[in-house]
């Protein structure tokens, strides 16, 4: 038997049990012919696709970090799930232009509803942890200012997003 041979036999009995699955559970279904029909069509386009190279698919594209403006910061954030501890860890990160860290924060939070969810959460924080160390720097001008610990005003606005 050649693999094609083997191979439609296989997606035909698949379809055949699938079929038999919804006469007994009174589902609108195929009649055999079509069924085969419908099979062989599968079998081309799964054969059809397969024929591509494998440079084909995704184009690879270079991407690099680039600093901001003199004068700006840039802020980078990405969210991690561990599924198996319900948790979330984001995480977030301000820059300079020179590249150097002016502010990090890491957090654990309880896994939320969606993957999309952890980024805009992930977004969200970073957001907040700028505007509160904006605000902070108009008080602090030019001295340097490190914090081991979040000041409470602050640890209220990344507690609000938890409530």
């Amino acid at each position: 038997m050649s693999p094609n041979t083997a191979t439609l036999f296989s997606m035909v009995a698949w379809s055949i049990w699938t079929r038999r699955n919804k006469l007994r559970e009174r589902k609108p279904i195929w009649d055999v012919g079509e069924t085969v029909k419908r099979e062989k069509e599968l079998l081309q386009e799964f054969k059809d696709l397969q024929d591509f190279p494998s440079w084909y698919a995704i184009p690879r594209v270079e991407v690099r970090w680039k600093p901001p403006g003199t004068g700006l910061f840039k802020i980078n954030f990405d969210g991690a799930v561990f599924e198996d501890r319900a948790l979330v860890g984001l995480g977030i990160v301000i820059e300079d232009e020179s590249g150097l860290i002016i502010a990090a924060l890491s957090q654990k939070i309880p896994l939320p509803s969606s993957v999309e969810m952890v980024e805009a959460l992930a977004v969200r924080r970073g957001n907040k942890l700028a505007h509160s160390l904006a605000k902070r720097a108009v008080l602090a001008a030019d001295t340097d200012v490190w914090l081991e610990e979040l000041p409470q005003d602050l640890i209220d606005v990344f507690q609000f997003d938890l409530a």
